[in-house]
């Protein structure tokens, strides 16, 4: 699940240009990727907003 921090951000960029790279037929060195874990208690709003997503709604913190 993607994240919308600074570091979400990078790390989507790095991803991007890896597959340009790679869809180019490059042979440049590819960005290293990281991962970070995941806060449990941070998973059943997760899911919840999962939830919300399949059926449409909005994310509880979206504002008008």
């Amino acid at each position: 699940m993607a994240s919308t921090t600074m570091e979400g951000a990078n790390e989507a960029g790095r991803t991007a240009v890896n597959a340009l790279l790679g869809a180019s037929g490059s042979n440049a060195a590819r960005a290293q990727l990281f991962t970070r874990d995941s806060i449990p208690a941070f998973e059943p709003f997760r899911q919840m907003d999962a939830a919300r997503y399949r059926s449409g709604q909005p994310n509880l913190f979206d504002l008008p």
